[in-house]
């Protein structure tokens, strides 16, 4: 007969075809280990942005409660604490910027971020430096113009629009890794 297959043909596709459903199993738990890791990358990610996030305004607060308690006491600790938030917060906000070059959206807030804190940070060393030199009576002055809570507060909106749309993030990458597991 001219169609029938020759028993070689018959063992050849007897062997391929459960080798190909072979393969194509291991394709697809390869592709579902590649979606796993990745998942997993970017809700680790997230943590670390909201970590790293937490940590930036947890300085800046260091720093304002530390330039106050110098002002009141002339305490060079306070003074000492107020330089080593003031010295990390600039390399803790870079590198918050650095997390989310990812995201065009979150890099913008942060950038603002910065931005804000920069001016923070001046403001308060101002005044660290007027009760530094002596002029604590006018450092009391600039203090009760609020304007060091005025900045606070709007770095701390700016801190929580970010974090929350950050956590907004963290939860769909949770999500969605709970899904690929």
């Amino acid at each position: 007969m001219p169609g029938s297959l020759t028993i070689f043909k018959k063992g050849l596709i007897l062997v391929s075809v459960p080798l190909l459903f072979q393969l194509t199993l291991i394709g697809l738990f390869a592709d579902l280990q590649w979606r796993n890791n990745d998942a997993e990358a970017w809700s680790l990610h997230s943590k670390e942005v909201l970590r790293q996030g937490q940590g930036v305004f947890t300085k800046l607060a260091i720093a304002e409660t530390a330039e106050r308690g110098f002002v009141v006491t002339e305490d060079p600790a306070f003074a000492a604490s107020y330089e080593d938030a003031a010295r990390d917060a600039p390399g803790d906000l870079q590198r918050l910027q650095d997390l989310v070059r990812d995201n065009p959206g979150q890099e913008t807030w942060a950038g603002r971020i910065a931005a804000k804190a920069q001016a923070f940070l001046a403001w308060h060393t101002g005044v660290l430096d007027l009760a530094r030199a002596g002029a604590r009576d006018e450092a009391v002055a600039r203090i009760k113009t609020l304007q060091g809570k005025a900045r606070m507060d709007e770095l701390r909106g700016e801190v929580d629009g970010f974090l929350a749309e950050e956590g907004r993030l963290d939860e769909e990458r949770r999500l969605a890794l709970d899904d690929s597991q």
